[in-house]
């Protein structure tokens, strides 16, 4: 669901095991997949003046980035039909790199929560992907 790298699938993996007090020398240390960067990194050193927000959106429209949503853990009330009050999850949005943008990078899990990724790109396909965006 969340396409992520096989290095946040190890991760993944190795916190769940933990957290049923379950073996986890049969994991991998590490993953052997091609080292990222962040788009802020990338765009600073290819010197492309443009925002990662401006980037985001052109990314999107070529149907290799999407806007996915979670529930948060805060809450907001509204009253139903009845007049009772009812707790509605408040969604956080968050990014995603499609079956067609992961050519380019990959999904990281997000520091911030687990339940989120975080799109980084490989370096060495950042001119491609540029082409391909017509920056």
């Amino acid at each position: 669901m969340l396409r992520v790298n096989g290095a946040s699938k190890i991760k993944m993996l190795r916190t769940f095991h933990e957290s049923k007090n379950l073996e986890t020398s049969y994991l991998p240390e590490y993953s052997d997949e091609e080292h990222t960067f962040s788009l802020t990194h990338l765009l600073k050193k290819f010197g492309v003046k443009m925002s990662a927000q401006q980037f985001n959106k052109k990314m999107i429209s070529a149907g290799l980035l999407e806007i996915k949503t979670r529930k948060s853990s805060k809450y907001r009330t509204e009253k139903d039909v009845d007049g009772k009050e009812v707790k509605i999850p408040i969604l956080k949005e968050f990014k995603s790199l499609t079956e067609k943008g992961l050519q380019f990078g990959k999904n990281m899990i997000s520091e911030k929560n687990q339940l989120e990724t975080q799109p980084h790109y490989f370096k060495n396909k950042f001119e491609e992907l540029m082409q391909i965006l017509g920056i």
